[in-house]
């Protein structure tokens, strides 16, 4: 047969691939079997396919190992795709004839044994995918020496060792390591990395002080043992857009005014930070995330924190004091904010604004419908959406919020401070909020009728405040809430009627307001 192109890609086929497909359709150069359901072991006959240069076999359900034929056989292959599979064993053996590979993917299986020496061979290699497996080994000093490599994945497996020191003196603009066993020095393997782009080694044992990489776009060395302080030079990095340094050792004070101009996202909570936010992220005009909390910062909060356009505000635990800047009432796309855990006080201003990103988008798209053909991501405003997960707590439990699901959440996090005041009826607006704390505080007041005007609420927290008066009837209309807490203040009257969501709601939730009676309280 003389067919050259199969694609029967994302399609409910099942079963076994015919074992004889390679025999039957030897001069095949395009085959593409990708999202369906085939099971069973990769046909040995595909290594009758000498002229094949694009296999995709990714997103089914294939076991068993790479068949040598293949690796043997198929000597013009350029792309091999096989990821999200069940394949296992080692990955090539030594011996391969794929000179001309140009891509190999084969992440999301269960590989197990080090990177093969066979795939030095590949030396056009340009795209090298190897995450998600059960690799363990060194990485190999060769992968630096392939001239045309431009990224390599080698993301969650149990890789272990130092980093060889010419893989950042390469050619390669992607680097992703997260998620193994790396340890030793950062800093001493990044010398004369001037190519990469894109540094991704959270979750590891580096150690070392912040490396230098001016060319860098992303810098992710979160969850490691880095020490010292942030360096001045950080502000040179033009290209920056991503930094992430949470969760290491970090310390010392902020750099006044280090913001890149290309800056959108700081992440740097979980620390060992300290002394005043001064004037370090003031000029930082394309800035969405600002990710400080769990440090030792003290001071007030900058008024400056309103003129950058933040959607996710961060900085709980540490030692902030004063009251919330009613600057933060400028910032009209706002999805996150949590000033939880430190010592705030004054009045809950009255004019905060949060919604999720998709609310935002949605109404520019009312306001202003695109007038061209173009998709909306590009007709409209720039998103204020975030690449990198984002911690916070809601209901009761904190979480890492993918950047997916961040797109359809806000939240509001202002509780274990000293905030006095009633609570402003206006919170009552925030329609789209799903998560709004306001515990551990001096509140006084009625809870606000308005409040029923939550209706995407999941979680409401308003313990341990000294709020008073009866709890509103209406707020039995909030059919999403899954946490409600109003214990520990001194309401009175009758308990919420026992239907949707209140009927699930227990004593815990009530206790300790002396005033209060009905079911589930002892007290009816």
């Amino acid at each position: 047969m003389n067919l050259s192109v199969l694609d029967i890609s994302d399609n409910f086929f099942q079963g076994y691939i015919t074992p004889e497909i390679g025999t039957y359709m030897a001069r095949l150069i395009y085959v593409n079997m990708s999202g369906n359901g085939f099971s069973g072991s990769i046909p040995s006959s595909l290594g009758n396919m000498s002229l094949l240069e694009y296999l995709d076999l990714s997103n089914n359900r294939l076991s068993g190992n790479i068949t040598e034929d293949l690796t043997i056989g198929c000597v013009s292959l350029i792309e091999l795709i096989l990821s999200n599979n069940s394949l296992q064993g080692q990955i090539f053996s030594e011996t391969s004839n794929l000179r001309f590979l140009y891509e190999l993917q084969l992440d999301g299986n269960q590989f197990t044994g080090s990177i093969p020496h066979s795939l030095s061979d590949s030396s056009f290699l340009r795209v090298l995918d190897l995450s998600h497996n059960n690799l363990y080994g060194t990485i190999p000093r060769w992968l630096g020496n392939m001239y045309f490599l431009r990224v390599l994945d080698l993301s969650m497996n149990n890789i272990s060792g130092s980093l060889p020191s010419n893989l950042f003196s390469s050619n390669i603009r992607e680097i992703y390591l997260s998620r193994n066993e790396l340890q030793g020095s950062l800093e001493d393997a990044f010398y004369g990395c001037y190519e990469l782009n894109v540094l991704d080694s959270d979750h590891n044992h580096m150690t070392g002080s912040i490396p230098s990489c001016h060319n860098l776009r992303v810098m992710d060395i979160s969850y490691n043992h880095l020490f010292g302080k942030i360096p001045n030079w950080i502000r040179n990095m033009s290209s920056l857009q991503i930094l992430d340094l949470s969760q290491n050792n970090i310390s010392g004070s902020l750099p006044s005014n280090f913001c890149p101009r290309d800056l959108t996202e700081v992440h740097l909570s979980k620390n060992m930070l300290q002394g005043l936010l001064k004037d370090s992220f003031y000029n930082c005009p394309l800035l969405v995330v600002l990710d400080l909390s769990h440090n030792n910062l003290i001071g007030r909060t900058p008024k400056w924190i309103g003129e950058i356009p933040l959607g996710y505000i961060l900085l709980s635990h540490n030692h902030f004091e004063g009251e919330i800047p009613i600057q933060l009432c400028k910032l009209d796309k706002l999805s996150l904010i949590d000033l939880s855990y430190n010592n705030l006080s004054g009045h809950i201003p009255h004019c905060l604004r949060c919604s999720s990103n998709y609310w935002y988008r949605q109404q520019e798209a009312l306001l202003d419908p695109p007038t061209t053909a173009l998709a909306p991501s590009v007709a409209y405003s720039p998103d204020v959406q975030p690449e990198q997960p984002v911690e916070f707590t809601t209901k009761n439990s904190s979480y890492f919020y993918q950047p997916s699901i961040l797109h359809y959440f806000s939240g509001i996090d202002l509780s274990c401070n000293n905030l006095t005041g009633e609570i402003p009826p206006e919170l009552g607006k925030l329609d789209m909020i799903k998560v709004l704390n306001l515990s551990h505080n001096k509140l006084i007041g009625a809870i606000p009728p308005t409040f029923s005007n939550l209706r995407q609420i999941e979680s409401l927290d308003l313990s341990y405040n000294n709020l008073e008066g009866k709890i509103p009837p209406q707020l039995t209309q909030l059919y999403s809430l899954a946490v409600f807490n109003v214990a520990h203040n001194n309401l009175s009257g009758k308990t919420p009627e026992r239907v949707a969501q209140f009927a699930t709601f227990d004593q815990s939730s009530y206790e300790g307001n002396p005033f209060l009676c009905g079911l589930p309280l002892p007290n009816n």
